[in-house]
């Protein structure tokens, strides 16, 4: 039997959130540009994540010496939270709207995030 060791990296899930909270970020300035052309005035975007870490990062640098990997993201998008340019809002993983479409949930987890979703409720007419 002979063991190899695997070449994939595991990043994260901070890291990987933190990520997609920068590329998130990109894709909101590029439509706030496309806005400001079209002279259409907006306000600052929100960023949800269920990823506490990733918000408390992006807020103040208390766990700055995890960062190591994903620098150049961070600052990115320290500088937007910091300047006021983009809120960043955790959001519990109770209140995942999305969790509802990309995974089978009990009926307990889907009836309070029903309205969320503006399901209408049909009873049938007999």
């Amino acid at each position: 039997m002979v063991v190899t060791k695997t070449k994939v990296v595991s990043r994260r899930s901070t890291e990987v959130e933190y990520h997609v909270i920068d590329v998130s970020l990109a894709e909101v300035i590029w439509i706030g540009s496309l806005f400001n052309e079209l002279h259409i005035s907006c306000f600052t975007p929100i960023i949800y994540s269920d990823n506490l870490g990733a918000v408390v990062l992006a807020a103040n640098l208390v766990m700055y010496f995890m960062s190591k990997h994903f620098k150049l993201d961070l600052h990115f998008v320290r500088d937007h939270v910091l300047n006021k340019r983009l809120q960043l809002i955790h959001v519990s993983a109770y209140d995942q709207v999305v969790d509802l479409l990309t995974m089978p949930v009990s009926g307990s987890v889907f009836l309070p995030c029903e309205i969320n979703l503006w399901c209408l409720t049909i009873t049938p007419q007999v």
